[in-house]
Parts: C-alpha cells; structure tokens; sequence
C-alpha cells in the first residue's frame, strides 16, 4: 500500500536560521498551497530575481532562477493512517538537495543527505494507526558536506541549486516481514545469476517463511526456486543462485530484460528487472558479453531548462534517450552527477551504456580538493556506495568514476574505488573522468584529454585533424594497458540561437541569452542571428565530424565522450552543442548525416589532404570500423565522387569480410583528376551496399592557373589620396591594406572559441558568411565556412564596419564570437562616386604558389575586376570609408609591460630559479616551482594600481600548461579574470587580453604535463601607453 504524500503542504522560509531553536516542528508552518513535489522556484517563493540586461561576465554566465532560495525551508502537511497492526512504514523521498529532517507527530526521525539517491526513513515508530499524523519535513539545500558550487549535482550553472523534493513523496505500507535490498548478479557463462537479498523482519518476532523466486521474460515465467527461512533478527542476508533457461543477452543492438519476482508467503512480493550482460574490458577495449565496442557518448550535465532540476518522468527521458540513439551514439556520461532511477530503467530498455559519477568536481581552480575537509572522508565513499548499491542492478549502469576532474587525495579516491569494487563488480570504475596522471591500481578505464602528455583529441592536432583524414591516436593509447576514453572531446563554441528564448516557459530566465540579443539588437547585427548560428554550428559540426572520426580509425581506443551533443548554458554560456540544451535541433544538421560518422558501423577514408589541382591524383585508402554485434561477411563497399549534381567518377572496391570489433582495410583507389577543369567542391562517398551505412567528405579541386590583374584595375595598399583621385576620377580599385592602416580590426583565425569567449576570453570568430556573388562561380563554396577557407581566413584580418550604413552588406562577413559583437568583413565591394571599390584583408600574395585555396580565390577575384561583370550593387559615401581606412591611433599599437623588474614571489622556488626570474626580461632565465605539484602560483606586485589590458607568458617548454590569472588590488582578495585551465593549447607564448584595474598580478598552474613544472621564462603585464 502507497499514502502519496504529494499535494499542497503548508511551508516556511528559514531565513534567519531559527526553525531548529524555536522548533518549528512542534507549531503549525505559517504559509499555505506549496505544492510537493516541487521547489521553491516552481512555487514562486524565495527571492526574486532582481538583474537587468547588461553585458557583463556575471549576467552572461548562465540561466536564473526566477525565484531562488538557499538555506532551510519547512514543509509540513497531515496524513492519514489507516488503522492496521504488524505494519511497517517508510517515509520515501525520491530526490532532495541536500539535507532533509523528518519529524512525525513533532518528534525527531532523522536526518539524510543523499544527493544521490531516495532519502528513505522508517516511520513505524512514530506514526499512529487509524487516525491522521504529522508530517515535518526540513531541507537545507546549502553545502552541508563542503563539496563547493561546481559538481552537476549541486550547482547553479545547469541543474540550479533548488530547495524542495522531487520525484516520489510517499509512505510506504508494508507488512512486518518484507524484502528489501535485492542485487542480482548475473553471470552469462553459466546461464544463472546470483541473488541476494535481506528479509526484513523489524517487528522481531520469530516465525518461519517461504520464499518462492521465480525469473519472468517477456510473457515466459521460469521454474520456482523455493526457500523455507526461520527468522529471529530484525534482518536475515539470503543468497542464491538461479539458473536461467533461456539466456538473452542485454547489450546496445539487444536490450533483452527479465524480472525476477521473490514472493514470501503471505507477506510480501518483490520485483526486479535485470539484464544478463558482461560489461568487462580486454587489454585497451571494452567487452559487453564478449563482443568489442566502441563508446560513442556525450555528457549530460544535469541540463533541464524547464525544471531547473532533473526529470523524474519516464516520457523525458524516453524523449532524451531517444534523441541520443537517433544521433547515432551509444553511450552518456553523467558528469558529476547520478540520474534518478527511472533513467536507468529507460536506458536499460532502449540500451545504453552509462557513466555515472559521484556529485564531486574538485580541482585546484575551483579552490576545493578532494581530502581538504574531514566531511569528505565520511560523505564521500558513503555516497558512492549508496549509488552503486541503489542503482547496480541496472544493465545499462556500466561504469562508475567517484567525479570530474577531481584532484588532491588520490589515496581517499584509490580507497572509495576499492570499498565499492568489494562491494559490486557489475561495473567498470576508474577514480577521475580527466586529469593525465598514473594508473591507480583501481582503475579499471583511464578517461583523460592527454596520456603522458600525448593527445587523445583532435583539439591539440587540429590542423593535421582537417587537412587530412589520417589523424589516430595510437601513441596515447599505447601509453596504456587498460581502455582510453577520450574526455569531453569538442567544446566548439556556437553562436548563442536567440530564437530559442520563447521555450524558456519554466521556472528559469535565460538572462544570459536575452542580453546576447540586446547586444546584438545595439549593434544592428540581429538581422545576422541565425546566421551567426548556422554559420557557427556548421564549422563546429565539421570538426565534431573529424574529431569522432579520428577516434574511430584509432583501433586501441575504447570510447570518446563528446562535450558535447547538445548545448550546456552555463560556465558563461558555453552553448557547444549541435543541438540547444532542450536537446532539440538547432537546424544546424540531421540525425541521419550525423549517424553516417558516428555509428556501429562506420566507412572511413583516408587522405593526405583534401585540397587539389587538377594535375594531380586523389589516392584514397578505405577502412570499416565494424562495432556491430556480428561480423559482416562478404559485404561490398562503393565509392562515387560527386559535384553535387552528378556523378563524376564511381567504382567498387570489391567484397570484403570485416569481424566484429575491429576497423579494417578494405581497399584503395586512385583517380586522376585531369577530368576536373573547373574549380569545384566534390563529396566522395564511401557506400556499403544493401546497408545503411554511408560516409562522405568535401574535396576541393581547382585548375592549375594564374590569372593576372588587368593594367585598368588600380592594386593600393592604402586608402590614401592617390586612391581616392583615382575613385573620384571613376576607375577601378583593388585595395588590400595594411591592418595598421585599418581604424578597427580584428585578426583572423579558422578555428572558433574553445568553450566560451567568457569563460576563457578570447575575440576568437566563429565562422563566415559567405554571400552570392559572382566570385565564388569559381570558387565554390556554401554558405558558411568549410576546409577550403582555413588558409585564407588564417592568413587574413577582419574589418569592422559597424561605421558603414546599416544596409550595406559585405561579400564576405566574419561572424563574431557573442562577446565581441561587431560587423566585420573580409571582402567587401562598392561604389563611390563613379569609381568602383573592392577591398579585401586577406593575404594574397605572400607564398600564394603554394597556397592552393587562395591562390584560387585571387584568380576569382582578378578575373571579376578584369570583366565587366565588376560593377557592385552598393554605394559609400567617401567619409564613411575614410572612417574605417582611418590609421590606428599610435596609443593603440603600443603597449607598455609594467611588470618589468617589479617585486615578485611565488608559492615555491627551485634553488637557482627565483621568482624574480620571472619578469628580468631575460629568456635565458626562468622562475621554477620545487616540485611538480599543481597548484603552484606566481605573482608580480606592480607597484601601484594600474588599467591592466593583458598579459603575455613565455613559458619555460613549449607544454600544455593549465593556468589561471588571478588579479588583486590588495594582494588579500584575489579573483579570477582569465581561466585557462581547460584549453588544450600547447603554444609556449600565450597572450591573454582582459581589462581589470590591479596591482597584484598571479598565475596559478592548476594542471601540468607529466614530468613538468610550473615554469616560466617571462611574464609582461601590459598597459595601454598613453
């Protein structure tokens, strides 16, 4: 029998922390019609969100509660008993963040502080039959273990930290002796599963019971296995093995699931579903039932923008799961966070393998360690153990790691990771997702972005990741002996899709997002949203493509996690997905190209290079990664070269036999592209007959030519007088400037920004617009950038042009990142008075013989102002173009190091490499920390406070060093104003452009490559000259 409990409850904010003293539990809580379950946001209580629409880092971080509370809250209502004997009671609370006090009848039940898991409280005692009782209920949501804001778990940035309950609000009626605690081990080599289970007997009185256990599939129920049991404890352990008749194995192609039902006579029945798999590994492979695969996984980082607080009905994550699937993955990794039961119970239907963590994100930046505090040597290893005891009997439960990026004791991490191995084998552990460190001997996987300092993501070798096909990461994984999974691999920024505020219907506003627009709005740019998203996401699509595809062709590798599918808006909006956090489609791609690189089976080309002339020939050798259940026999695999309208060349490469688990060679080819004699953008596609498996790439093939510039076109450097003469005098102009001949600028570069342009500040782009125009007849491309456009945006610089009328739109325009709103441009055309105008910022003369793409585009360009055809739409005024052309002013150019010989120390020093070492101005000198401890920090006291716009280090190695720049005017209060503890740089100068006043500069190294210390040869701080 279930009392639902859920309702309106009558309640009380705990603002001044006096419900405890005035006992709260003993009188009638003041305020009505609360409905559990729920929080305190979607019941409108608490404070208000009081923030207007600014720019500032803060507003931009992430959504906001439009009511939120931290600190206790009462909740109280009655219920009635019905009148029975021999009954047992059990107060279930499905969800609560984070401690709950439960008083029945004004008396004291207990206390639970399960982030996890139910808080689960036996009643009997307390309640009185057959008429109504009490119920308070307190909980403080306030980080009563010392975990800090950052775990998914317990953090505003995605989940929200909320007050209330969620999920189920029950009284559980039970008889005096019942089954609880039921784990099923099962074992597909012999066909049987182990069972145990507790019978219950907490009415102590001595009787004797028959337990009947019976094993259902679908419609199909097994033999009775019958046990007589003679209780007299309060609980007596039972154990035993069952033996299944007709084995159905549980995996990703096959979610096959049985029940098991124990009834005692008389008193109770219990049900279990389980699956029988074998989730294991074989040197640096994962096994499931003896077959290999491969993880194709994304994150989930407690991300619900309605909720602001995890699901808890099986429709979403039906709808959640189902969009995983559709997308061709396999796998999802909770990080730093536990889903609640029912997503285990939809993954196990649908067949998903999970990786779930502990609620703990610990590291050096986030200024809490594992170990730091004593709370975490108790709460810590009791929480993985009630996850892994809760939720163990799932099949598609699969992996477990104690937390994210988690540093300081590795010897509490090793010893949790053992407490639960002795407890539950069902499951793959390993003690952090990330970090490059040493194997502990409890690591079952090793999950990291780098192993011993070698990559294990394309984001550290991009260039060789786009311009071929033939990126592995063979030397990571052979540093290993146990599966490498290939951590939160992308992070790709994509432009902010504003048109996605209206579905913010909840309890969360998303300020963040409306700022954007009324940035965009300011700068007369939101005509270009969509565009900004589109363009943006399809560049990240393309290296999300190759990143997956590199991981694939690696034979060793055991997975990759993505960061991932769909957007996370939090940690200073860090929309990264394909898809917007309501995992819905952004119109940026569609699950069917996406599964033709991310699936069981996958055809895979390999190719030096993607950019050709025509004289030369396409060698192509062809792979299957085969990660289905079941070899494929004899299957033939096409090829066909196409232009998008027709096919150009077409062959087989015969029938080829792939086994389970491995990727495999099953031919090459060559192609003469002699036949190619105009520029064109070709997809080759890899076909494996009579299946749907597919695969394709862009190819760019452009004639071997030269075309010069016709003696009419005037070629100028500088809008200078001799420009504007020979304008007003109706000629023809080619201007490429100099960018310090250029007002406003911004520089070029393919790649976008790593995460967010917040969280790790950066002016990097996102993307091009690239619109109709004659040029690109001969040199084709879409809409938005591809791999033809890296050299040419690489050796390029964008102009602004938010000085130019508001309707006039460039050939080329940049896309910003959303922090740095502005129109820019690379290529734009006009008309000036009688004269015709076409400027471009791209290089394209320096080595242009060797610059293929370019080359091709300057031919384009020159043959349009030889023709007639050169005659542009739009016209500009003079003044408007004096404007942009203006000089930077000198101020602008130069900037002072202030830093130079100012006062230094750090937290330690290697004899013979002071800190002073760290800003002589000397390369051949450098400060060094004592150990190779993270955490190390060095710091310049500059003399006075100053407008401080930047910083350069020179680092001692050419290493990808994990830091931070902290400020302070004071040397007491330090914050941080960069954070570039998650970028994947291994440059050996960084600049890092911020504004801040201070006196107190400091670097802390929160992450270093093996056998590498905090070091550094020099650090500028740098003013704007006056």
């Amino acid at each position: 029998m279930i009392i639902n409990l859920a309702g309106e409850w009558l309640y009380e904010l705990d603002y001044q922390d006096q419900g405890l003293i005035e006992k709260w539990y003993e009188k009638k809580l003041s305020n009505t019609g609360f409905k559990l379950p729920g929080t305190t946001a979607s019941n409108f209580v608490g404070d208000k969100l009081d923030m207007e629409l600014n720019y500032e880092r803060e507003t931009l971080r992430h959504l906001r509660q439009h009511y939120r509370y931290v600190g206790a809250s009462w909740y109280q209502r009655k219920f009635f008993v019905p009148d029975a004997s021999n009954k047992v009671y059990r107060l279930f609370l499905e969800r609560v963040m984070f401690e709950s006090r439960v008083y029945i009848n004004g008396k004291e039940v207990g206390k639970r502080d399960s982030l996890s898991t139910p808080h689960i409280y036996d009643i009997t005692r307390f309640v009185i039959p057959g008429q109504e009782n009490e119920i308070t209920i307190r909980v403080d949501n306030r980080d009563v273990q010392k975990l800090g804001p950052y775990p998914s778990a317990y953090t505003d940035e995605t989940q929200t930290i909320w007050n209330g309950v969620i999920g189920r609000i029950e009284v559980q009626v039970l008889n005096r002796i019942y089954v609880d605690q039921v784990q099923i081990y099962p074992n597909i080599h012999e066909s049987n599963i182990k069972g145990t289970f507790v019978l219950c007997n907490p009415l102590e009185k001595k009787t004797t019971v028959r337990v009947n256990i019976r094993v259902h599939y679908q419609d199909k129920e097994f033999k009775t296995l019958s046990l007589i049991k003679h209780l007299e404890k309060v609980e007596e352990f039972v154990e035993f093995i069952y033996d299944i008749e007709e084995l159905h194995l549980w995996d990703e192609f096959t979610p096959n699931l049985y029940e098991l039902e124990i009834e005692v006579e008389d008193y109770d029945v219990r049900k279990q579903r389980f699956g029988m798999r074998e989730f294991t590994t074989k040197g640096t492979k994962f096994v499931i039932n003896g077959k290999t695969t491969f993880l194709r996984g994304t994150l989930e980082c407690c991300i619900f923008p309605i909720t602001a607080h995890p699901s808890m009905e099986r429709s979403e994550w039906e709808r959640i799961f189902s969009v995983v699937k559709e997308y061709g993955l396999n796998h999802v990794r909770f990080h730093s966070w536990c889903p609640p039961e029912i997503a285990f119970t939809v993954a196990d239907e649908m067949g998903l393998y999970l990786n779930v963590e502990g609620p703990v994100w610990m590291d050096n930046w986030n200024k809490t360690l594992v170990g730091q505090y004593p709370e975490h040597y108790e709460y810590l290893p009791e929480e993985s153990l009630r996850i892994v005891d809760t939720y163990g009997n799932h099949p598609s439960f699969v992996m477990y790691s104690l937390g994210n990026e988690l540093r300081g004791s590795f010897e509490l991490m090793s010893d949790i990771i053992r407490r639960c191995k002795k407890r539950d084998r069902r499951h793959l552990y390993t003690l952090t997702t990330n970090w490059d460190r040493k194997v502990d001997k409890e690591d079952d996987y090793f999950a990291a972005q780098t192993v011993d300092g070698v990559p294990v993501r394309g984001q550290y070798k991009l260039h060789e990741m786009v311009t071929t096909t033939k990126l592995t990461f063979d030397e990571a994984v052979a540093q290993r002996n146990i599966p490498v999974v290939s951590h939160e691999v992308g992070q790709y920024s994509v432009y902010p899709d504003i048109s996605e505020i209206e579905k913010y219907t909840g309890v969360l506003r998303p300020i963040n997002f409306e700022s954007i627009k009324k940035n965009l709005e300011e700068h007369n740019l939101i005509k270009y949203a969509k565009d900004f998203t589109l363009g943006s996401g399809k560049l990240a699509l393309y290296l999300y493509k190759d990143e997956l595809e590199a991981a694939i062709r690696t034979k060793g590798l055991g997975g990759i996690q993505l960061l991932d599918l769909h957007d996370f808006p939090g940690q200073s909006t860090a929309t990264v997905g394909i898809l917007n956090c309501f995992w819905e489609s952004k119109g940026i791609t569609t699950s069917d190209y996406f599964r033709k690189f991310c699936n069981a089976i996958v055809p895979l080309a390999l190719l030096d290079k993607r950019i050709f002339l025509n004289n030369e020939t396409l060698k192509v050798e062809t792979q299957v990664a085969n990660y289905f259940q079941e070899d494929l026999v004899d299957v033939e695999v096409l090829y066909e070269i196409n232009d998008k309208e027709e096919v150009i060349f077409s062959n087989s490469l015969g029938k080829a036999n792939i086994k389970q688990g491995e990727v495999a060679t099953v031919g090459s080819f060559e192609i003469n592209l002699e036949k190619v004699t105009e520029p064109k953008e070709l997809v080759l596609k890899l076909i494996i007959k009579n299946t749907p498996y597919q695969n394709e790439w862009n190819i760019w093939v452009y004639p071997d030519e030269t075309v010069e510039l016709n003696d009419d076109v005037i070629h100028a450097d500088k809008f200078d007088d001799e420009v504007i003469k020979a304008l007003k005098e109706g000629k023809k102009v080619l201007l490429t400037p100099k960018e310090q001949d250029v007002y406003r600028t911004t520089y070029g570069k393919f790649f976008p920004v790593f995460w967010s342009p917040i969280h790790f500040i950066s002016k990097d782009p996102c993307g091009i617009i690239a619109n109709k125009h004659v040029i690109f007849d001969r040199f084709p491309t879409d809409r938005y950038i591809n791999y033809q456009w890296k050299d040419i945006v690489e050796k390029s610089y964008s102009i602004n042009i938010d000085d130019l009328p508001l309707d006039f739109e460039p050939i080329v325009q940049v896309i910003p990142n959303f922090y740095n709103n502005a129109k820019l441009a690379n290529l734009f055309e006009c008309k000036v008075g009688k004269g015709k105008l076409f400027v471009t910022s791209i290089d394209l003369e320096t080595d242009i013989d060797k610059r293929i793409t370019a080359k091709a585009l300057r031919n384009s360009i020159y043959r349009y102002l030889n023709s007639d055809a050169f005659d542009p739409r739009q016209s500009l005024e003079l003044a408007s173009l004096v404007k942009v052309f203006t000089p930077k002013p000198q101020y602008e150019l130069d900037l002072v190091d202030v830093a130079l010989y100012k006062k230094a120390f750090a937290s330690s020093e290697m004899e013979g490499h002071p800190a002073s070492y760290g800003n002589d101005n000397n390369l051949n000198t450098a400060w060094e920390a004592k150990d190779f401890s993270n955490g190390q920090h060095w710091t310049v006291d500059l003399g006075q406070v100053y407008e401080i716009v930047g910083t350069k280090i020179t680092f001692s190695e050419k290493a990808n060093y994990l830091y931070a720049i902290q400020t302070s005017v004071d040397g007491n209060e330090y914050k941080i104003v960069v954070n570039q503890t998650g970028q994947t740089s291994t440059d050996q100068e960084r600049f890092d452009e911020f504004t801040d006043q201070a006196r107190f500069i400091r670097i802390v190294y929160n992450g270093l490559p093996e056998n590498v210390k905090a070091s550094h040869k020099e650090v500028k701080v740098y003013i704007k000259k006056k």
